[in-house]
């Protein structure tokens, strides 16, 4: 792919918000598409995501993960290199994850590589969620997204 050196040759970063310009004319390189913001260069799209990784860390990454699952927040602070699995980990499918009504109760369960692990049984809602996060937290470590309220 390229290097640090060639990135920072054509592109400047505003590491405050993740944003790309074109060194030669001081323009924004970035535009959103779909769920991340990518650029497009010599005829082929790429993630914004994967070249500030490049252009601070200097290696051009299999798989990036956004912290806060922002996929427009480029910031340096905010992207971590992970696997696919753990890109997965955080990835925001609602606002309640692993939690679901069961009869007159509630039920936490996860799944760890394509196994689905259940959690338990429990009277109320908010017992359920807190399982849930202290399996998020036991399986996926940093990783781990909680239910947001």
């Amino acid at each position: 792919m390229f290097t640090q050196d060639q990135l920072n040759e054509v592109f400047t970063l505003d590491r405050f918000t993740g944003f790309l310009y074109w060194k030669y004319n001081n323009r924004r390189a970035d535009h959103f598409s779909g769920k991340y913001r990518r650029v497009w260069w010599g005829g082929q799209k790429y993630y914004v995501h994967h070249i500030v990784w490049c252009m601070i860390y200097g290696n051009w990454p299999d798989q990036i993960d956004h912290i806060n699952t922002d996929g427009e927040d480029n910031r340096p602070e905010n992207l971590r290199e992970s696997t696919q699995a753990q890109n997965r980990y955080n990835a925001t499918y609602g606002p309640l994850r692993g939690v679901e009504s069961h009869g007159a109760k509630w039920r936490a369960r996860i799944q760890v590589n394509g196994k689905r692990i259940e959690l338990g049984s429990y009277a109320s809602r908010e017992e359920a969620i807190t399982a849930y996060e202290a399996g998020a937290e036991k399986y996926f470590g940093e990783f781990a997204e909680h239910n947001r309220p």
